[in-house]
């Protein structure tokens, strides 16, 4: 898995790029959307004590975040990393609840992969297929 790849469709669905994204109904914060809850786990597991408005403005704090808490819970494609980060590491039991997520994560790798050849392609069944 492309972890740049992934981490810019993320970025694009959850904030458009903004750096400074707040959604105060999840009390999310940054490109990423990142939830206390979230970055609790990824404090306990790493020995750090990052503050979620650490993350406010922080591209890097926030996609080194991300990939902790996905690694941790062992996504292993693009379909099982948009739904964990969408769904939580429960995901797989309410899979139609990350649906309409995944369709966006996976509309936006589509046109990256389709705007740099050299990205990964994906198949109808939402595996990698192909790295040229």
């Amino acid at each position: 898995m492309d972890w740049a790849l992934l981490l810019a469709a993320l970025i694009f669905v959850e904030s458009e790029g903004n750096l400074w994204a707040y959604n105060s109904h999840d009390a999310a914060v940054g490109c990423l959307q990142v939830r206390q809850i979230c970055l609790t786990e990824v404090n306990r597991k790493q020995g750090t004590n990052y503050q979620l408005r650490e993350l406010m403005g922080n591209k890097e704090l926030s996609q080194w975040v991300c990939i902790q808490y996905l690694r941790m819970h062992g996504a292993y494609d693009y379909e099982s990393a948009a739904r964990l980060w969408c769904g939580g590491p429960r995901w797989k039991s309410a899979l139609h609840k990350t649906d309409a997520y995944w369709i966006k994560v996976k509309s936006r790798l589509s046109q990256m992969s389709l705007s740099n050849p050299a990205r990964p392609k994906l198949a109808a069944n939402n595996r990698v297929v192909a790295f040229p």
